[in-house]
């Protein structure tokens, strides 16, 4: 027994994470003495205080990171030299990006060179000025300023304040004043090359550039730059003590400001690309196929007649929207700025191009070089149409280019026979972070909150738990349409055990409609505090609805050209056909008005009442016009192969030919056309302040049951999930159980706390049982169970 005890108090050494026990730095609070020097190798880690008493001097060599916790001062009242170098520079900095209180220095022999202050509350105070200040770069602090002097002060020196970069990358509108602020009377002051890097040229009551606050100025300024091209020197106010120099917002080159078009879920193309599993990254091939965007050709057609440089944001959209930032974004955004020479963009992102856009921008790889962000019908909040896609790999009808694509890896992992959502959730993860966060699914009449589910978005939950610094970083415009009857939650059966339809199979009843444009809800397109611009129409026909507005609320100095009348006979993706063949083939499809159309005409996208050809060696992608009539198709092998073909998304028909032999196929007449009417582009559009619904209240079945749910299920019998509900019966030890599996997820300083606990508690049970049975064993050995 003792040797039991023994091992399992002793588990936990190998059992729990290493970062339990990891050496957690303590925060010194540092006070140098004589003259001391930090190197690399030798200064403290984190500090809670750094003071450079009189009399004292304090030498930082290049390379050397301090980090100050929250709150944390670095006072100078002795002498400082702190020189990096421009591979080597000196970081200052707040633990985790905590808000420490900055440089705070009242000796005039302070001396900085390569050197970066960022996350402070004010960056830098010099009370009796300094000797040199150059090459620093002041990032992100609350106040991202240099204060020279104090009301009073008479200056006796000279100072050179030059190759600083006043830098606003993750702050936005809560950042105070940037640039210099000096006071007191007679300072000479050399203001040379200097760049401010923000996307805001004024700050409303407060300064942008340059303060001077008393009397006998000498001040000298060359090369000041602003990194939207804003010029520098307007005088604010010049009354014999007071010296303001900023930015004249109208000399800011605000018409050569690129957009970045990211388009939405499955519309990039680029078939070679999209038929490997894990292929390589690449910029080049992709496109769009006109006949599953035409609002996108009006759209892009409305920018270039209006000479707005425009880059396109193609993905892979199969991917994880951070891997799409990495990957896709970030060099878009790189491309039009280095093509444009602007250092900023306008987003303007439709449908699930505008989570990417936001995961960018909420980022902590973030780098301030967004003006503003666009949103056109984008699910925020998620959409309650990708539910049954990820729960059980059921397709939307118009989702044809996931259907092939699930279709061919299917037919290329024949060995392994993945169902439609095991391939699904492995090639296509995105589709996640489309799933619902607001209270969309109903079970058994009890509507749950999307944190009781056992798929979560991550993604979309994240977003929203940060939505405050989006908000804060850029201008953020949504275009909303609630026109269209939009699936707003589904009713669903109990908890299964099986891989599908983990949070229960929809019902066959109607599910909840609600305004939208008829795959986003309006609640999820929304975003708090962000300007609402409400139009009409489908979803896919919202960037061409609302094209005239984008452009004039984008550039308002500049005067609106229309585009071209759109084509009457052009198609929207609904009324197309797609026309799918695997293996090498060339096809020649005879639509039933007598024209002909051929996968040889792969490169033409100027034909869009005919459709659009993708090719590939392994695939064939046609598109072609809904009609009235009989289709005839000619499918020529390149090689002795087995060819399957199939249409939408039926059933594929398989033919089994020698090289260049021809089979003619006829898969249908269309004997009623589905072609339907195109919303108006000149649809009504008004503006509103957005206030996204609150969500419903908590029930029963809105206790937390997610840990339960991913541990014990599927292997715990039904009888253990109470059917009018769907949740778990509540026995005594599943909030211990739940505690224990919760504290892997918390941070180390509550993990071992909790874990260690808990874990003390089930070994005492197993103890004592195993104590209680030996007490038992020992008495029937001795007959007492006969005495009783």
């Amino acid at each position: 027994m003792r040797y039991l005890i023994l091992i399992l108090f002793f588990v936990p050494l190998w059992v729990y994470p290493p970062h339990v026990f990891a050496d957690t730095p303590v925060a010194q609070a540092y006070i140098v003495s004589g003259s001391e020097k930090f190197t690399q190798s030798s200064y403290p880690h984190l500090l809670s205080s750094l003071t450079v008493p009189v009399g004292t001097s304090l030498k930082i060599e290049a390379g050397v990171k301090l980090t100050f916790t929250a709150g944390a001062l670095f006072l100078i009242n002795g002498t400082l030299t702190a020189a990096g170098t421009e591979k080597e520079p000196i970081i200052l900095q707040g633990q985790n990006a905590a808000l420490w209180s900055g440089v705070y220095a009242t000796s005039n022999t302070v001396a900085f060179t390569q050197l970066t202050i960022t996350n402070a509350q004010t960056a830098l105070i010099a009370t009796k000025g300094g000797t040199k200040f150059e090459h620093l770069l002041l990032e992100d602090n609350m106040e991202n300023v240099i204060v020279l002097g104090q009301v009073g002060f008479t200056h006796s020196m000279s100072y050179d304040i030059n190759n600083i970069t006043f830098q606003n990358r993750l702050l936005g509108s809560a950042m105070g004043n940037e640039g210099l602020i000096v006071q007191g009377n007679d300072p000479i002051i050399n203001f040379h090359n200097n760049l401010f890097e923000d996307i805001r040229v004024s700050v409303s009551g407060g300064v942008l550039g340059v303060l001077i606050e008393g009397e006998g100025l000498s001040f000298v300024q060359s090369a000041i730059q602003h990194s939207r091209g804003c010029k520098f020197g307007q005088k604010f106010s010049l009354d014999g003590s007071t010296y303001q120099l900023g930015f004249n917002s109208d000399s800011c080159n605000v018409h050569v400001i690129p957009v970045v078009f990211i388009p939405g879920y499955g519309t990039s193309i680029n078939l070679p690309q999209l038929v490997q599993g894990n292929p390589t990254p690449t910029l080049e091939g992709w496109r769009f196929l006109q006949g599953i965007t035409p609002a996108y050709t009006t759209f892009l057609q409305t920018l270039k007649v209006n000479n707005i440089p425009t880059t396109i944001a193609y993905y892979d959209w199969r991917l994880p929207a951070q891997t799409i930032v990495t990957q896709y974004l970030l060099p878009a955004i790189a491309a039009a700025k280095a093509e444009t020479g602007s250092s900023v963009v306008h987003l303007v992102a439709h449908s699930f191009g505008g989570l990417v856009a936001r995961e960018y921008i909420q980022s902590d790889s973030y780098q301030g070089d967004v003006v503003s962000l666009t949103e056109i019908g984008t699910p925020n909040l998620g959409t309650a149409k990708a539910y049954s896609v990820w729960e059980a790999g059921q397709l939307p009808s118009d989702w044809q280019a996931v259907s092939a694509l699930v279709r061919w890896y299917q037919y290329q992992e024949s060995d392994e026979n993945l169902s439609d959502q095991e391939l699904i959730q492995k090639y296509f993860p995105s589709v996640q972070q489309l799933l619902p966060i607001y209270p969309a699914i109903i079970r058994l009449g009890t509507q749950l909150l999307s944190s009781n589910l056992y798929y979560q978005n991550t993604l979309a939950q994240s977003l929203l738990a940060t939505q405050e610094s989006l908000l804060k970083r850029v201008a953020v415009e949504t275009i909303t349409s609630q026109s269209e009857p939009t699936v707003s939650t589904i009713n669903v059966g109990p908890l299964q055990r099986s891989k599908l339809w983990r949070d229960g199979m929809p019902l066959d009843q109607q599910p909840t409609l609600t305004n939208g444009d008829g795959t986003v809800p309006l609640q999820s397109a929304l975003i708090d505090g962000a300007e609402n611009i409400a139009t009409t129409g489908l979803h896919a026909d919202l960037p061409e609805n609302a094209a005239q507005t984008i452009i004039q609320n984008l550039y308002p100095f500049q005067s609106y050209q229309s585009p071209p009348t759109p084509n009457p006979l052009t198609r929207s993706s609904k009324d197309m056909l797609w026309f799918f063949f695997d293996c090498p083939v060339t096809v020649k499809i005879t639509l039933p008005d007598g024209t002909t159309r051929s996968s040889t005409d792969a490169d033409d996208d100027t034909n869009t009442e005919v459709g659009n050809v993708a090719v590939t060696p392994e695939m064939t992608w046609m598109l072609m016009p809904s009609e009235i009539g009989d289709y005839t198709v000619a499918i020529t092998a390149l090689q002795n192969t087995t060819v399957r073909s199939w249409v939408n998304m039926n059933d594929p028909v398989t033919f089994t030919l020698s090289a260049n032999q021809t089979e003619e196929w006829h898969p249908f007449a269309i004997v009623t056309p589905e072609i339907s009417p195109t919303p108006s582009p000149s649809a009504a559009l008004t503006v509103s302040t957005a206030v996204t619904p609150s969500p419903a209240s908590t029930s029963l079945a809105d206790v937390d049951t997610t840990f339960f749910t991913q541990l014990l299920h599927p292997f715990i019998p039904t009888v253990l999930f109470v059917p009018q509900s769907g949740v778990l019966i509540p026995w005594k030890i599943f909030p211990v159980l739940s505690w224990y599996i919760r504290s892997w997820k918390s941070p180390p300083e509550t993990y071992f706390y909790q874990s260690f606990f808990t874990y003390t508690f089930f070994v005492g049970i197993v103890i004592t049982f195993l104590h209680r049975r030996k007490k038992v064993r020992k008495q029937f050995l001795n007959g007492q169970h006969l005495k009783q």
